[in-house]
C-alpha cells in the first residue's frame, strides 16, 4: 500500500496546518506457501482522504523562528569523522529474507530491535531473534508464534504485523507491541520482560483495539516514563479503512512489571501518528511527537505531555516547535534498474528520545533542486518548544535519498541516526550518521555506510509498491551508555530470477564517537556518574 498523499504547502497564513493526510498504509504484506504469486486477501489501499486540519497559531506559543536548512545540510564532501567505525566483531547479520517457518514471506520486514543489557533482540513481521551482542544466535521464533499464548495470529496463521520494542533502562525490562488482525478481532499485544533477560520468563497480553468493533489498530508507537507505558496506535475504521482518529492506551507500568496488566485509560486524539517518548530519568510526564504541521513556509513538529496522577493520566498540547522545511518523501531510485523503492511518509516512525529536559526526534522530508529524500531532526527543550538543534541529512550531488531514520541520545547528549539509502549508483544500503554534545549546533557529522546493499531489489508480491521500511531502530546500549546500536535494512543478494526471488537482510552495528585524547578521560568519567546516579 502506499504513502500518505502529499499537499503542498499554501500560501502563507495565521494558521498552522498539517501537511501529512492521514491515509492508511498497511504495513506488511505476505504471500502464502501455496501461491507465491497471489496476493493475501485485504489488502487494498483505500485513498479517501480527510478534510485537513487547522490548529492554533505558533504566536501562542514558545516556539522561536523557523530554524532554516542552509548551513545545517550533510554533504559527501564533509572531512572524516570522530564516529568510530562498525568493525567486523560487532557488525554482523540480524535476520534475513525468506520463507518463514510456514512457508511464508513478508514485505516489508518491518526493521525493529534493541539492545538489553547482554543481548539483542530483533522483531519482524517474520521473525523474532534474541542474539548475543557478538551475533550468535539464541534463538529464533516466527512472531505469530512468540504471541500464540495469548491468541496472536493463531500460532502460525497470518494475522500479527507492526512489531515494536524498547528498553527500559530505568527497570532494566524489554517493552514488546505488536499488532493482531484487522478486523471486529483487531488486537494490541503487549509483553514485557520479569527481568533484563529476554531469554526469561515474558508477561504477554492482548487488549481489545476497540471493543465496539467499529475501528482496527495500526503502526504501534511505543513509549514510557517513571509510571506508564503509552502505546498510540492509528485507527482506521473496519467499514473502509478511513482513519478515525489516534488512541494512546495508558497502562501502569509497574504493576504490568509484576505480570498485572492495568489500562488506566484510554486518550484520544485527531492527530496522526502520535509518537511518545521513550523517556530516561525519573520523569512524571511522558511527551508525545507529531510531525508534518506548516504554516506558509514554516515548518513544525507538534508536542504535548500526558501527566497527573498515575492513576487518571491526561494528555495536553503544549504547542509547536520549528523545523527545517520539506515535503512528504517520494520514491526513490535504486542501482540497475527503474524500479523506484518505497521511501513512506513523513511520519515519525521510531520512538522520539525524553532526555535531560529535551526531546529529540527524527523524521523523512523530500527537498527539492535536485528532488531527494533526506532525514530532518531535532532537538528541542520539553518545557516551552525552543529548538536547541535543528538540521537536515542530505547529499544533493548524485543525489542520495535517505528514508526509515531512527534515532538515539547517549548520557551526555551525543546522537547517532540510522537509516536507509538509496541512488542510481548504489543498491539499497545501510547508514548513520551522528553529532557529539561538542559538535556545532545544528550539524551532523559526515554519513558512513553500515552495510552495502548486495543487489537489484524489486518484490511487490503483485501489488502497486516496491515496499521497504516502514521503520528501522537506533538506540544506546544499556551496558555502556556512551555506545549505540543501530539496525537497519539493506538489499540482499537474490536468489533467482523469479518474480519474488529479490531479498531484503537486517543488519546490526555498534556505534560509537572516538573521543579525542584530552576528552577521553572526560567521556568515562561521564559515564562513572551516570552509571552511579542510576545504581547506587
Amino acid at each position: 500500500a502506499k504513502k500518505e498523499a502529499t499537499r503542498k504547502k499554501t500560501p502563507a497564513n495565521t494558521n498552522i496546518k498539517i501537511r501529512v493526510v492521514p491515509i492508511m498504509k498497511y504495513h506488511e504484506q505476505q504471500i502464502p506457501p501455496e501461491d507465491l504469486k497471489k496476493i493475501k486477501s485485504g489488502k487494498q489501499f483505500n485513498k479517501a482522504v480527510p478534510e485537513k486540519k487547522s490548529v492554533a497559531s505558533p504566536e501562542t506559543t514558545s516556539s522561536t523562528s523557523s530554524t532554516s536548512p542552509s548551513g545545517d545540510e550533510i554533504t559527501s564532501d564533509d572531512p572524516p569523522l570522530p564516529l568510530g567505525p562498525v568493525n567486523t566483531q560487532d557488525s554482523f547479520l540480524a535476520v534475513p529474507d525468506g520463507p518463514d517457518t510456514y512457508g511464508y514471506m513478508h514485505i516489508p520486514p518491518d526493521t525493529m530491535g534493541v539492545a538489553g543489557k547482554d543481548h539483542l533482540m530483533t522483531v519482524l513481521n517474520s521473525y523474532v531473534r534474541i542474539q548475543d551482542k557478538s551475533g550468535t544466535i539464541i534463538s529464533t521464533v516466527v512472531l505469530n508464534d512468540f504471541w500464540a499464548s495469548v491468541n496472536g495470529g493463531g500460532g502460525g496463521n497470518a494475522g500479527t504485523f507492526d512489531p515494536k520494542i524498547i528498553y527500559d533502562q530505568e527497570e532494566d525490562r524489554f517493552i514488546f507491541v505488536a499488532l493482531d488482525d484487522r478486523d471486529a478481532n483487531s488486537g494490541i499485544l503487549l509483553g514485557v520482560t520479569e527481568t533484563s533477560d529476554p531469554t526469561g520468563n515474558w508477561f504477554l497480553w492482548k487488549i481489545d483495539a476497540d471493543p465496539a468493533n467499529n475501528d482496527w489498530a495500526d503502526f504501534p508507537s511505543p513509549g514510557f516514563n517513571t509510571n506508564w507505558i503509552a502505546l498510540s496506535m492509528n485507527m482506521f475504521a473496519i467499514s473502509d479503512n478511513s482513519f478515525s482518529e489516534s488512541k494512546i492506551w495508558m497502562i501502569n507500568k509497574h504493576r504490568a512489571y509484576t505480570n498485572d496488566l492495568n489500562v488506566i485509560t484510554v486518550i484520544s486524539s485527531s492527530d496522526f501518528t502520535v509518537a511518545p517518548c521513550i523517556t530516561f530519568g525519573n520523569q512524571t510526564n511522558i511527551y508525545t511527537v507529531v510531525s508534518g504541521y506548516y504554516s506558509g513556509s514554516d515548518d513544525y513538529v507538534r508536542y504535548g505531555a500526558i501527566n497527573g496522577p498515575v492513576n487518571s493520566p491526561t494528555w495536553t498540547h503544549i504547542g509547536y516547535s520549528n523545523v527545517p522545511d520539506s515535503d512528504v518523501p517520494d520514491d526513490a531510485p535504486q542501482l540497475g534498474g527503474a524500479d523506484l523503492i518505497d521511501n513512506g511518509d513523513s511520519r515519525i516512525g521510531s520512538p522520539p528520545v525524553y532526555r535531560f529536559g529535551h526531546i529529540f526526534y527524527c523524521y523523512t522530508g523530500q527537498l527539492s533542486f535536485p528532488t531527494r529524500n533526506a532525514i530532518i531532526w531535532g532537538e528541542f527543550i520539553a518545557s516551552n518548544g525552543n529548538p536547541i538543534n535543528a538540521g537536515i541529512v542530505q547529499e544533493s550531488t548524485t543525489p542520495m535519498y535517505y528514508a526509515y531514520p531512527s534515532i538515539a541520545v547517549n548520557c551526555n547528549t551525543s546522537i547517532v541516526l540510522g537509516f536507509s539509502g538509496f541512488s542510481t549508483g548504489i543498491y539499497a544500503s545501510a547508514y548513520y550518521t551522528g553529532r557529539e554534545f561538542t559538535n556545532a549546533a545544528n550539524v551532523m557529522q559526515g554519513v558512513r555506510l553500515l552495510k552495502t546493499g548486495e543487489d537489484y531489489y524489486y518484490k511487490t508480491f503483485g501489488g502497486a509498491d516496491n515496499r521497504w521500511g516502514d521503520y528501522s531502530a537506533t538506540c544506546v546500549d544499556p551496558a555502556n551508555d556512551l555506545k549505540f546500536w543501530t539496525i537497519q535494512e539493506y538489499a540482499r543478494q537474490d536468489v533467482g530470477t523469479g518474480a519474488n526471488d529479490d531479498r531484503w537482510g537486517t543488519w546490526w552495528g555498534e556505534i560509537y564517537f572516538v573521543p579525542e585524547p584530552f576528552l577521553f578521560i572526560n567521556y568515562y568519567l561521564l559515564f562513572i556518574i551516570y552509571y552511579c546516579r542510576k545504581n547506587f
